[in-house]
């Protein structure tokens, strides 16, 4: 289950995210991985957090 919600408000691309002032930005995700199943949960407050997040869970 993969879900977003952005802090602003307003959804940006990865690629807007990546110029974003690194002193401003708040980026989050949380990845649970429930036992016992294949289940996993993606949240994340940006694109590119579910972006990382996901690569996370390829690694």
């Amino acid at each position: 289950m993969l879900s977003l919600t952005p802090t602003s408000g307003k959804v940006k691309s990865i690629s807007e995210e990546t110029i974003v002032d690194v002193e401003t930005h708040m980026e989050r995700y949380m990845l649970v991985v429930l036992a016992g199943g294949p289940t996993a949960m993606l949240t994340a407050n940006s694109t590119l957090g579910l972006f990382r997040g996901l690569w996370t869970m390829v690694v």
